[in-house]
């Protein structure tokens, strides 16, 4: 049985403050419910906040741009997420694969879809261990066993810089897409 549910945007707003860039006010929003009797799509939530299908969070706030490092190196400026699900119990030890994946990237970084924000920064995601995700529609995507009747998938966010040239002002958006499978 196929389910899908797609949309999880990703932003940052950068603000030039002083001679350094600062990053704030960004955001991640996850929509979309899967309800099939067997399993619900409960939302995502910030690490140990409550699941919304409407979620929207700030990153790290007053980030200079030494602070957003290059693209081969996992900085400190991050924030975790979890996509919460409810599955009947029959669905306990089945497999559940999700696949994450967007029309503006490069390699491992989504790039900013916003022409008139700085060109060469972009967000990075990992899944819960530690796999940077890659957003090839064709990439099948990662299964996982469904451990209990109430279980998360967790991911991490982070800016990433994809050259050293100055960092200009302006909005940083990206949108990736998931597309949930049960096995």
């Amino acid at each position: 049985m196929k389910m899908k549910s797609k949309i999880l945007t990703t932003g940052a707003l950068l603000f030039l403050f002083s001679p350094l860039v600062q990053a704030g006010n960004g955001t991640i929003a996850v929509e979309g419910k899967i309800v099939d009797g067997t399993c619900a799509l409960q939302g995502a939530a910030e690490e140990n906040g409550i699941p919304s299908t409407n979620l929207t969070f700030t990153m790290h706030r007053d980030v200079t741009t030494t602070a957003i490092i290059e693209s081969e190196v996992w900085g400190d400026n991050y924030k975790d997420f979890h996509i919460h699900f409810i599955c009947a119990s029959t669905m306990i030890s089945r497999n559940i694969q999700v696949k994450i994946s967007a029309t503006e990237y490069q390699n491992e970084i989504l790039l900013n879809t916003d022409k008139s924000g700085p060109s060469n920064i972009g967000f990075r995601i990992r899944d819960q261990v530690w796999q940077v995700m890659n957003y090839d529609r064709l990439d099948p995507g990662t299964t996982y066993s469904i451990p209990a009747e109430n279980f998360s998938l967790a991911y991490t966010v982070s800016y990433t810089r994809l050259n050293n040239e100055p960092i200009a002002t302006g909005p940083i958006v990206s949108t990736i897409y998931y597309d949930v499978t049960y096995l």
